[in-house]
């Protein structure tokens, strides 16, 4: 069983903080002092003011807030004692009136005229940590050796806590820099890994880089914008690699691939029985995506109807399948890609605004070839050890001749174009050889301004003369019908770019090949 002593002890010993040491080194203080009134005043840190931080009243101490005396003017005695280094007993309180700044004598005015003040300075290691003022009947107060054994305990502590808060702030420290240097390390293997995935060495890709390390550490959704090309999945894929998700799905859906009927139940899945041919239940890539990646691209060609419900699943985390009654929970994170300019389209009312904030939590603008031609060459020979790989052969490389044909051109096709460009001049350049300029004079891929060149110079014709057309539509539907073969030729087939470039959406265009039984185009 504990001492009174050493219990009266205890709660000094315990204070796990600075406000707990000044409340409990007041109380035990004032107890054997016999104070009826206490103040525990501390140094701040600037050294310019003693600041009130523990009064005691009634017997009880609590915390003091506001109150504070310039070490400096000397209108009341706590300065003195400060600067003196020495404890000082004044007796007969108003007979000093040198002491008249007005929160000490509000502090006094109570007291009569056998209350004598005690003011008791502390100091460790030559510095002033704080002071013990209080007010007791006159006689009552003299040092002892318990008082002196309460001061240097109280110092002892005091010093413990500094200590404790220097071994925390070092402590903190160290896990900064190791945090710091493992950032470091890991980013410097994520660029190891990118390198092989994310080629290029100029200034627009070391960004594109940085910013999907950083992307893949958030869990926040990922917009990928960039043209037709320029390799918005495989920064979709890098993103996946790199994050904490890696061995979780990838689920990848290009929106403009599937037709409208089949997008909401290929996102969502279905249940058995749910429409006419579903023989089993789909889990669908919501589900399947779950815990891991999902990668939506084209998202611009969304339906509206459909954006509205993954906006809701984007806000509640939860789906509810085809044909479904019971919601089901979803973890995944999304990654959206499209070459449309979505504010345009939210002008244009074909697409949601508040699905569009969603989606652009954490923006990656890719670049197209033609802003980082200073890579074309890193990216050639990829393609070309690709191509040696995939086919057996031993193209060595290209020149630097052939590197300076390709900086010539627009390549509004962007990696991909290249990457044909590059394949179709393996074909040609003989095995053991490097690509040279004649090998490239093989290719013949127009760019869309030359495209849009040719179309200005050479408008598609009429079949007919305006006084020869004698049926009116079935003259719109061949000149339309001549408009569109001549743009996918322009185009190699593709649809996307070909309506892209007469300005209609895709699926427009889909309709209008169908109609006119052009669907073999591509």
């Amino acid at each position: 069983m504990l001492t009174p002593v050493v219990s009266q002890l205890m709660p000094l010993l315990k204070a796990a903080d600075e406000t707990a040491l000044d409340l409990a080194g007041l109380q035990l203080w004032c107890q054997h002092v016999r104070a009826v009134r206490g103040w525990y005043l501390r140094l701040s840190f600037d050294g310019r003011e003693l600041q009130v931080m523990a009064q005691l009243e009634r017997g009880q101490v609590s915390v003091a807030a506001g109150l504070s005396f310039n070490c400096t003017q000397f209108d009341q005695p706590f300065s003195h004692v400060a600067f003196s280094a020495k404890s000082i007993v004044l007796q007969q309180l108003a007979q000093y009136p040198e002491l008249s700044h007005p929160q000490y004598l509000t502090w006094i005015a109570s007291a009569s005229a056998q209350t004598e003040l005690w003011v008791e300075p502390l100091y460790l290691n030559g510095k002033l940590q704080g002071l013990w003022a209080t007010q007791a009947v006159a006689g009552q107060t003299c040092p002892s050796s318990d008082t002196q054994a309460i001061k240097q305990l109280m110092l002892l502590r005091i010093e413990q806590l500094k200590q404790n808060r220097q071994i925390q702030v070092n402590h903190s420290s160290l896990v900064s820099s190791f945090n710091a240097l493992h950032a470091d390390v890991l980013t410097g293997k994520h660029k190891k890994i990118l390198a092989q995935t994310i080629i290029g060495e100029s200034e627009q890709i070391q960004k594109l880089q940085d910013k999907i390390i950083i992307a893949a550490r958030s869990q926040l959704s990922v917009l990928v914008q960039g043209e037709t090309g320029v390799g918005k999945e495989l920064v979709a894929k890098a993103i996946h690699q790199l994050s904490d998700r890696e061995q979780r799905p990838f689920i990848a859906l290009n929106c403009a691939a599937i037709p409208d009927s089949l997008l909401e139940s290929e996102l969502f899945g279905f249940v058995k029985g749910a429409f006419s041919g579903a023989a089993h239940c789909s889990k669908g890539l919501l589900g399947q995506s779950h815990s891991g990646v999902l990668f939506l691209d084209e998202i611009g060609d969304m339906p509206l109807t459909i954006q509205a419900k993954l906006l809701r699943v984007l806000e509640t985390r939860k789906y509810r399948q085809l044909g479904g009654s019971e919601e089901l929970s979803c973890d995944f994170k999304l990654i959206t890609a499209t070459h449309h300019h979505l504010p345009l389209l939210i002008k244009q009312q074909r697409f949601r605004s508040d699905l569009f904030y969603r989606l652009n939590s954490f923006p990656i603008l890719v670049v197209p070839l033609r802003q980082r031609k200073a890579d074309i060459e890193l990216l050639s020979q990829y393609f070309i050890d690709q191509y040696n790989r995939a086919n057996q052969c031993r193209v060595l490389g290209i020149s630097e001749a052939a590197i300076e044909q390709l900086n010539t051109l627009s390549f509004n096709g962007n990696i991909r174009e290249l990457k044909n460009i590059i394949e179709l001049a393996c074909v040609h350049c003989g095995d053991g050889e490097e690509i040279h300029s004649i090998d490239l004079s093989n290719t013949e891929f127009p760019s869309a301004a030359d495209s849009e060149e040719q179309d200005s110079q050479s408008p598609a014709e009429p079949a007919h003369k305006p006084g020869e057309i004698s049926n009116l539509k079935a003259a719109v539907e061949q000149f339309e019908e001549q408009i569109i073969k001549q743009r996918l030729l322009l185009c190699d087939g593709n649809k996307s770019k070909a309506a892209q470039t007469l300005g209609v959406p895709r699926r427009t265009f889909t309709y209008i090949c169908q109609r006119l039984e052009l669907n073999n185009s591509e």
